[in-house]
């Protein structure tokens, strides 16, 4: 059985029999490279290195005046505003993630 992640709070999730929650671990600094993202081998992890060539996002706004800009779904190797995603911890349920995400630290040296 193929498992599919999710945030909660998405606006579609797509139906499935098996989902699997995730949480992200976030940056603490504006600006800063990124050093290690601890994890037990045991606890799934998604991290950009794991995502490969996965293209950025590029939002949109129907704004004359808006410039588009690309932002990758994780961090890689530098983290550019304080809240960046730097990995995704993943869990049975919603509660475990949460704990899980809590639990994992990123290290991350502020420049």
């Amino acid at each position: 059985m193929k498992t599919q992640f999710y945030c909660e709070g998405a606006a579609a999730t797509p139906p499935t029999s098996r989902r699997a929650p995730a949480r992200f671990l976030r940056s603490p600094v504006a600006r800063g490279r990124i050093l290690a993202v601890n994890a037990p081998p045991e606890v799934p992890i998604i991290t950009a290195a794991l995502l490969g060539d996965v293209k950025p996002i590029c939002p949109h706004l129907d704004r004359p005046d808006y410039v588009p800009v690309a932002q990758p779904i994780l961090a890689h190797e530098r983290v550019t505003y304080v809240g960046e995603p730097i990995a995704a911890v993943i869990g049975d349920t919603a509660a475990e993630a949460e704990d899980l995400a809590v639990i994992r630290r990123a290290q991350v040296l502020g420049i």
